[in-house]
């Protein structure tokens, strides 16, 4: 009979699918994290937007506690978050709509690493560790739309006083 840190194991042919695709899961809210709350510098410092920066930095944070409940499911099977080295965002910026898109395809990045991490627990027989990545992937999907309604109404053609008062009011009722 196996000790349980022999069994739940990344080393366990049972385990062994899932360990890529949650180092996945880690890097990609790693670098969420970090590169948006570069975008958000950017914002703040160059370009003055106060409101929309602090929208920015938000999701940048919460993707440090989507990171905390992603290692509580991997928990549940006792195995062991690893977290990968991430990229420094090394691209300059020079209008805000670079900003919403290049933070999309984080969050995009990180929607698609659930999603890859979700069909391999479903493989292995571990559907509660599939059902609560759902979750993360619903809220993760949640952010990106804050992302989109920033960046559609950035694209109406606004000052960016006028977009930074229109994202006080966007945050104060209760999104971003």
């Amino acid at each position: 009979m196996p000790k349980l840190s022999e069994y739940y194991t990344y080393e366990n042919e049972r385990f062994a699918p899932l360990r890529n695709a949650a180092r996945e899961v880690t890097g990609a809210l790693g670098a969420q994290n970090k590169w948006l709350d570069t975008m958000q510098e950017w914002l703040f410092i160059e370009r003055g937007m106060k409101h929309t920066s602090d929208i920015v930095h938000g999701i940048a944070h919460r993707a440090l506690a989507y990171l905390d409940e992603f290692s509580d499911v991997l928990h549940q099977r006792h195995l062991a978050t690893e977290y990968p080295g991430t990229a420094e965002l090394d691209e300059r910026f020079t209008d805000p709509s670079e900003i919403f898109e290049a933070a999309i395809e984080a969050i995009d990045r990180t929607g698609r690493s659930l999603k890859e991490f979700r069909d391999r627990a479903n493989e292995t027989d571990l559907a509660p560790l599939a059902v609560a990545t759902e979750a993360i992937m619903d809220r993760v999907s949640r952010e990106q739309t804050v992302v989109l309604a920033l960046w559609q109404m950035w694209d109406q053609g606004m000052s960016a006083s006028s977009f930074d008062n229109w994202a006080l009011h966007f945050k104060e009722g209760g999104v971003g």
